[in-house]
């Protein structure tokens, strides 16, 4: 005799979370990793990622603190994130913009968070 659990809407939905946190972000991304570690880890957390550069770059609240050496940065919003495999996400969204430098260099990474659903 075997068991066999159907997935129902709630337990879909902690599944399709993600864990993450900014200290995981940053650990992945320290600051002086090359530009393709962070086109991939983008795409692998996040599944797309845009370029802005100072002349494209949106007015976003917060907005990215330029430092003198980036030439530009990559940002990827990653939706479902949850702290603690635990927590529901509520609608959690994480913002990750990574500065670049003129080398191809990460110069920060810049990490903001959102809810957008219940509580």
């Amino acid at each position: 005799m075997s068991l066999s659990v159907t997935p129902g809407p709630l337990s879909l939905a902690i599944i399709m979370s993600i864990v993450l946190t900014p200290n995981l972000v940053r650990e992945a991304l320290p600051v002086g990793s090359t530009e393709q570690e962070v086109k991939s880890y983008l795409v692998e957390i996040a599944g797309t990622y845009q370029f802005v550069t100072r002349e494209t770059d949106p007015v976003m609240v917060p907005a990215y603190p330029w430092q003198d050496t980036d030439v530009g940065y990559y940002v990827a919003g990653i939706e479902k994130v949850r702290s603690r495999w635990w927590l529901p996400s509520f609608g959690g969204i994480m913002r990750v913009r990574v500065g670049i430098s003129s080398d191809g260099q990460v110069t920060q990474v810049d990490i903001t968070g959102a809810r957008t659903g219940f509580p």
